[in-house]
This record gives C-alpha cells, sequence and structure tokens, in this order.
C-alpha cells in the first residue's frame, strides 16, 4: 500500500499537481533552517535620549564617587586633628568649593549668638580684605539670614543684584551673583553657617544643599570632638596640676617634720615651691619685726630690699595692714595706688604681683609674695595654693617658736636642777654653787662678763665669783666699801653692771 500510496502522489503531481508539488518542495527545503532576523530600524529622537540617560548616570556616578572621596578626606582630617577644628573648617571650604562649583566658600562659627569667621576659600588680595573686615564678626540679629539660621533653615540668593540689596557691595567687590548658606546644628541650635557662592544667578540644586548639609554635619562632629577633646585636655591638666600641687604641699609638710630645728630651710622650701609651682619670677616670704617686714627668704633673681615699713604703698604691706591677698595686674598702671611698689617696680622691671598675709589668729606675723616680669595675672588656683603656702609657713613658724620655748623651759629647769644638786652636794661651801651659777648663766644668757656679788655685812661689797676677761681689774677694785658704789655702779635691769 505503501508504494501504491507514493505512486499515486506522483501520479498526480505529473498530470495536474505541478504548482502544488513545487510548493511542497520550497516548503520542505525552508522547514530544515532557521527564518533570518528582521532588522528593526529606531528613531534617532531614541538614540538620542538612550545616550543622554547613559551620560547622565555616568555623572552622577562620578559626582557620587568625588563626593565620596571628598567626605573620605574631611573625615581623614577629622581624625587627624581631634583637638583642633581648624583644619577641618578648612577642608570643609575647600571641598565645598571644588563639588559644588563655587566661586568661594566660607564657613563661620557661632558663639553667643555672632557669627565669626573662621575659614575661606580665596579670591584676591582686596576680596578677601573686604571679606575679613565685613564678615569677621556679625551678630546674627543684624544679619539678613541671621533669623533663618536661628531656625535651623537653609538661606539661598539667587540673584544677589535683584533680592538682597545689602549683599549687593560684597557681591560685586568678590565677584558673585548666587549665594547658599546652609546651618550646622548641633542639638537643633546653629553653631555655625557654610556660605557657597557662585559667578553666576540661579538657585542651587537640591543634592548640592544636601551636600552642603553632610558637610555642615561633619564640621559638627569635628567640633564636638574638638570640644571634648579640650575638656579632656583640661580634665587632664587639673588632674596633673592638683597632682603637683600636692606632691608640693606633702613635700612642705615633710620638710616641716623634719626641720623643726630649721626654720630657715622651711621657708626656703616654701618660696622655691611658690615661684616653681605658680609658674612666678620668683618669691618673697616676709616676716614681721616691729613697724618692719623683713625678708625672711627669697627664690629668684628680681631684687629685692632687706626690709620695708609696714604700710599700704606696696603690695606685701598692704597685706599685712588689710590682713587680706592683694593682687595687682600691672604694677606699673598703679603709680597712685602703690607709690612704693611702682617706683620699685620701675626699676627692677617686675609687673604682675600677688601677696597673701601670714595670720596667726587675727595678726599679720608677715607675707609672702610672688611676681612675674610681664602682665599675666595669676590663676585661681595658684592663688589658693599661695593661700595654703602662706597657713603653712605659719605653722613653720609656730612650730619653730613652741619648740624654742619648750627648749628653752627646758633648758632652765635643767639649770635649776643642777643648781639645786650642787647646792646639795655643798652644804658647807657656797664657792662651788656660785661657780655653777655663773657658768649656767654663761651658757644660757651668752653674757661675756658675770660676777655674783656679797654684801657680808661688814660695809664692804665683796666678788664671791667671777667669769670674763676682767678679773685682774675687778681685783683691784674689791671689796669696796659699799657707798661708794652708787657713783661707780647702776641697775641696768639685767643686775649691777659697772659703769665703765
Amino acid at each position: 500500500m505503501l508504494f501504491l500510496t507514493l505512486g499515486a502522489d506522483m501520479a498526480r503531481s505529473r498530470t495536474g499537481g505541478k504548482t502544488v508539488a513545487t510548493k511542497t518542495r520550497k516548503a520542505s527545503s525552508i522547514k530544515g533552517r532557521k527564518p533570518a532576523k528582521t532588522k528593526r530600524r529606531i528613531a534617532p529622537t531614541a538614540i538620542r535620549l538612550k545616550r543622554a540617560a547613559i551620560t547622565g548616570f555616568g555623572k552622577e556616578l562620578k559626582e557620587a564617587r568625588e563626593q565620596q572621596a571628598a567626605t573620605a578626606k574631611i573625615l581623614k582630617v577629622i581624625a587627624s586633628s581631634p583637638g583642633d577644628v581648624q583644619p577641618v573648617l578648612e577642608a570643609v571650604a575647600e571641598q565645598t568649593n571644588r563639588l559644588v562649583g563655587g566661586l568661594t566658600t566660607v564657613v563661620w562659627r557661632i558663639l553667643d549668638d555672632v557669627a565669626h569667621l573662621a575659614a575661606f576659600t580665596k579670591a584676591d588680595p582686596a576680596a578677601d580684605a573686604a571679606l575679613k573686615a565685613a564678615a569677621f564678626r556679625i551678630p546674627l540679629s543684624s544679619w539678613q539670614v541671621g533669623e533663618t539660621i536661628r531656625k535651623g533653615e537653609v538661606f539661598s540668593v539667587a540673584d544677589t543684584e535683584r533680592d538682597v540689596r545689602s549683599l549687593r557691595d560684597l557681591a560685586r567687590l568678590r565677584g558673585f551673583r548666587s549665594v547658599l548658606y546652609v546651618p550646622m546644628l548641633r542639638n537643633h541650635e546653629p553653631i555655625g553657617i557654610i556660605g557657597v557662592t557662585r559667578a553666576k544667578p540661579g538657585r542651587f540644586a537640591g543634592h548640592h544643599v544636601q551636600l552642603l548639609q553632610t558637610f555642615a554635619d561633619q564640621a559638627v562632629i569635628a567640633i564636638g570632638n574638638a570640644r571634648l577633646f579640650d575638656e579632656v585636655q583640661a580634665k587632664s591638666r587639673d588632674l596633673e596640676e592638683s597632682l603637683q600641687h600636692q606632691m608640693a604641699t606633702a613635700d612642705v609638710l615633710k620638710v616641716i617634720s623634719r626641720s623643726t630645728f630649721d626654720l630657715q630651710k622651711v621657708l626656703d622650701t616654701l618660696t622655691e615651691s611658690a615661684s616653681r609651682l605658680c609658674d612666678a619670677f620668683d618669691a618673697v616670704l616676709l616676716l614681721r619685726e616691729g613697724d618692719f617686714l623683713r625678708i625672711a627668704s627669697h627664690y629668684g633673681e628680681i631684687p629685692v630690699v632687706d626690709k620695708w615699713p609696714v604700710c599700704r604703698d606696696w603690695i606685701s604691706g598692704r597685706a599685712a595692714v588689710d590682713r587680706k591677698p592683694v593682687h595687682v595686674h600691672d604694677l606699673l598702671a598703679e603709680e597712685a595706688e602703690y607709690p612704693m611698689a611702682h617706683a620699685f617696680a620701675q626699676r627692677t622691671g617686675h609687673r604682675t604681683t600677688f601677696a597673701v598675709p601670714l595670720m596667726r589668729q587675727d595678726e599679720a606675723i608677715g607675707a609672702i609674695s610672688i611676681r612675674r616680669m610681664e602682665v599675666r595675672p595669676f590663676t585661681e588656683k595658684q592663688i589658693e595654693l599661695m593661700q595654703t603656702f602662706a597657713d603653712q609657713a605659719v605653722i613653720a613658724i609656730e612650730n619653730a617658736r613652741l619648740f624654742n620655748e619648750t627648749k628653752e623651759a627646758l633648758a632652765h629647769q635643767t639649770a635649776t636642777s643642777e643648781v639645786l644638786q650642787t647646792i646639795g652636794s655643798s652644804m658647807a661651801d657656797a664657792q662651788p654653787v656660785f661657780e655653777r651659777i655663773l657658768d649656767i648663766t654663761h651658757s644660757l644668757v651668752g653674757i661675756e662678763e658675770l660676777g655674783i656679788l656679797l654684801a657680808p655685812g661688814d660695809g664692804l661689797l665683796h666678788m664671791a665669783a667671777h667669769r670674763g676677761t676682767r678679773q685682774e681689774a675687778f681685783k683691784n677694785v674689791f671689796p669696796m666699801p659699799i657707798e661708794q658704789t652708787a657713783s661707780r655702779w647702776s641697775n641696768s635691769g639685767n643686775g649691777i653692771m659697772p659703769t665703765h
């Protein structure tokens, strides 16, 4: 059957199906291969749009990379300058101006509602000088952007020739036509401003505003870091200073405890410590002797006078009279108030002086002062330290006085005991007692000529014992009639002594 069917098909092809057979062959020949793709023509407008989209995407990608690089650079400056915000503000001004395509960029810091010029990109000498003169310190209340900045909002001017008359002169001088101000906010409070100008009028793009806000945030971080760094450094300095003061106080107390017999060593330690720890050029400690203050210790190179009267015409004198500290910032400017000190300062060149009295109960027994060659007032901590040194000086003086009094009383008791022992061992002979009394008196009082005179009742005055260099002379005088002593002897308050 198969053969017959094929034969019938071929027969139909020969008799009347020529066209059909031909079509069948075409179909069978095409069926074995893939049909060719038809090319589609794209309109020129679509091509241009596609190219523009690609170009725009590339531009945005480039700007994003530049912004990231700029941000990284600023962050690097922040990391390398934890205690100095100035390099960060300068980097912010530079990077902002470059990325936004600005003519100039200015950064202000706001302190006490006043904008202080902190950093700017340079234009030309005349324009830079004009900027410094016009914008070095601007109260926000008198600046047209002040209220907007206080609110934490962005302020922009599309054309300074048309919108803001007060900016026109500066804009013409520095050559800009449009400007953008972005606040630097910390806890919603403005602490600074970034301002960018352009040579042509027109508004700034939204992404440029966002870029400035990003840089403003970074500047705020840098300012916060610097503030924290300064606080930590200040606390460290305070701690170190306090430690030094405590060590100095401990050293002085140690000297006091070890030098009960040597007051001078304590006073010298006090003046040296006062001068060194208070960063003074010298220190002087004076003690009162009647109506004068006499120098007891001096550390430094400024000339001193041995004693001054207790009066209010000089610094330590006034401290002793008023019984309170005296701090003079510049002696050369205080001629009328301190005439003696002013005249002395003109000769020596010292300027700043501080003195504190040495108070024993309600009495000033002296004063300690420190001086500087330059006008530089002493700090509160240095003043407190001086008060501590003054108190320590009083303690040392009191300790020395009490020790000497105790030592003297003990010596008197010992001498009395020795005399009594001599009396007890020489009941029949008074001469050893007289000799012992003279020896002890000489050692305690230090008088060179000593004698004991007796009036046994014969009308004569006899020399019972003597110490000194005039023994032979006294042998020729004694015994002497008592009635003759009135013209040749006098009562000096220290016993009967010869007047010639």
